[in-house]
């Protein structure tokens, strides 16, 4: 946060999406009444934060603070980012550290790439999207196959409250909030998005078309 903000008046907090959704329980007790804005990555919330803690009243908005929303820049606000990051911006300090729902969660970064593929081989761009449901991971493994298939990225979300662990608080939600989370992870819980590029087709066994 930013030097002399108190966690109550705080407006507005910024991340990663990811970020967001590992701390979803420490935001809604600590910050209740704090807007959620996701931003492309937890650096660049510091960096919008550090940006608009320098320059609360002006009327010019700068690279880094245009990824928050203009209506919010001279409100309080707060950014999850990493406490070393946060500790080298001037102007702004770390209120607290470790402030995932899960303490033993991590995220883990992988870059693959095809043996076959080509260094300089561009990748396709498109504005189309389309979902597709796999099956099983065979599913997959097919799909990627496809020399024409160029992997993105894989996304998935921790959920909360699937670990003792919570910040060393133990965080009871009524019944009905249970209930909900429960079936949302039953639901979710093992799923992720695999983001890909190219000519997927409707023909792919394993895969259905939504």
């Amino acid at each position: 946060m930013s030097e002399g903000t108190e966690k109550e008046d705080v407006r507005w907090v910024a991340s990663h999406e990811q970020a967001l959704g590992q701390c979803t329980g420490f935001l809604r007790t600590n910050f209740p009444n704090a807007k959620l804005v996701p931003v492309p990555s937890t650096a660049q919330a510091a960096h919008a934060l550090h940006d608009l803690s320098r320059h609360p009243s002006s009327t010019t908005e700068t690279d880094e603070a245009s990824i928050i929303p203009r209506d919010l820049h001279r409100l309080p606000g707060a950014a999850i980012c990493s406490a070393e990051l946060g500790e080298r911006l001037s102007g702004l300090v770390v209120a607290q550290k470790g402030v995932q729902d899960v303490q033993d969660n991590y995220t883990r970064f992988l870059l693959l790439r095809r043996t076959d593929a080509d260094d300089e081989e561009p990748i396709p761009q498109t504005n189309e999207s389309t979902f597709y449901r796999a099956t099983s991971a065979l599913a997959l493994e097919h799909l990627l196959r496809n020399p024409s298939i160029h992997l993105i990225a894989v996304h998935s979300r921790a959920y909360p409250y699937t670990s003792a662990k919570t910040n060393g608080n133990a965080i009871q939600p009524d019944r009905k909030i249970q209930a909900a989370q429960q079936a949302y992870m039953e639901k979710y819980n093992k799923r992720y998005l695999v983001e890909v590029v190219g000519e997927v087709g409707d023909d792919v066994p394993g895969l259905t078309k939504l």
